[in-house]
């Protein structure tokens, strides 16, 4: 007489014989799986990209029907860049690789997930049309794959994108108490080859553009170490000499600290200054420099921003 323990062993390895002989959809699919400008051009598949009515994130759908009486398997790549119908709307980058399986004559919808790449353009309203562009160049497939494998705040993800496609100040990739964000920014520094900045801006907001370029505050953590108890102070001089800011004072013990910085601009000129840490009131720890000013990095960092 069997026992229930016996007929669980049984069934689960009745149940596993018959997984391990069916094929795999996961896997099928992968092997088989086409570009969508491949499909597309091969006459497999018909598409409509339509905008969502945003810039960010899931902001364009694709409409696809499948042409052919067999099954399809396809993927829309990180780094493909959608062109708007509309030269007055921006074009999206997509920076998540999409998926879709398509059973014979079937038809359905997917979102995508991409993000602007003209901040100078208005945004695509819903419906507005795009065609599937093309593959960026080098430089932008390996931001997009590096955003693809990563969990970066949109927030961040829009400005590093900027930086490469307008040539935005790399300033703008807010970092302050981030890692994850940090590592966002010094990839794209390793990417132009210029050095990561130690602080970042904030900018003033227009609700008619997406972008100023007018930075209107500064945050930094900065690393500072001292051999014992010791009263600190960090303040700021402008290129004379003069101070123009003075940051509180506190106690720290000895050994290794990080002095956070978030103060308004306002009352800033253009012009080059040097935040400084004080110790007990005269000994300099450590200054660094940082420059307000009109952006112009296309001259300072000498990289070409990549035309669509």
């Amino acid at each position: 007489m069997k026992t229930r323990k016996n007929y669980l062993v049984t069934y689960l390895f009745a149940s596993f014989t018959v997984l391990v002989n069916l094929p795999s959809f996961a896997l099928v699919g992968r092997l088989n799986q086409k570009s969508i400008e491949e499909l597309y051009l091969k006459g497999m598949i018909h598409v409509d990209v339509l905008g969502l009515g945003g810039y960010q994130e899931e902001c364009v759908s694709f409409k696809l029907k499948n042409n052919t009486n067999d099954s399809i398997y396809g993927f829309v790549e990180p780094g493909r860049r959608l062109i708007s119908d509309d030269p007055g709307e921006q074009d999206i980058l997509i920076v998540r690789e999409m998926e879709f399986a398509l059973a014979p004559r079937e038809s359905k919808t997917v979102n995508g997930y991409g993000f602007c790449c003209e901040s100078s353009s208005g945004a695509p309203g819903k419906d507005s049309g795009f065609t599937l562009g093309k593959l960026a160049d080098e430089n932008w497939l390996t931001l997009a794959k590096l955003i693809d494998q990563s969990n970066y705040p949109p927030d961040a993800i829009q400005h590093a994108i900027w930086v490469l496609s307008d040539g935005h100040d790399i300033r703008s990739i807010p970092a302050l108490a981030d890692a994850n964000v940090q590592d966002l920014r010094q990839s794209v520094a390793d990417i132009l080859g210029i050095e990561v900045p130690w602080y970042s801006f904030l900018y003033e907001e227009d609700s008619t553009r997406l972008y100023t370029g007018i930075a209107n505050r500064l945050f930094a953590e900065v690393g500072f170490a001292v051999p014992r108890r010791t009263m600190i102070s960090g303040q700021i001089k402008d290129a004379k000499g003069k101070l123009v800011h003075n940051f509180p004072t506190y106690y720290v013990s000895a050994g290794k600290h990080k002095y956070e910085i978030d103060m308004p601009l306002d009352y800033l000129n253009n012009g080059q200054y040097t935040f400084s840490i004080i110790e007990d009131f005269g000994i300099l720890n450590l200054s660094k420099t940082f420059e307000l000013g009109e952006e112009n990095l296309e001259e300072e960092y000498d990289y070409d921003v990549i035309d669509g």
